[in-house]
């Protein structure tokens, strides 16, 4: 077999310079893409970790010290 056949296919300057806009192109897609889904997901944080403190500052809803019995509704 041939030594160039194994070496893959031979590229013209044109077609390296495709290439080297095609892989950029793609980069800068899925880097866009990374960007906006880093972006939401820091905003979901945020916004999650407000409501943790509010959440917080609030207190508990029932008092936790008085366990009820479910069958007769009176504390134990």
């Amino acid at each position: 077999m041939n030594r160039s056949q194994l070496r893959g296919p031979v590229r013209s300057p044109d077609d390296e310079a495709t290439v080297k806009r095609w892989r950029r192109a793609v980069c800068v897609f899925y880097g866009g893409i990374s960007l906006v889904l880093l972006a939401a997901w820091g905003g979901q944080q945020l916004v999650g970790h407000a409501y943790r403190h509010e959440a917080q500052a609030a207190g508990p809803s029932m008092p936790t010290s008085a366990i009820v019995n479910p069958a007769n509704g009176r504390p134990r």
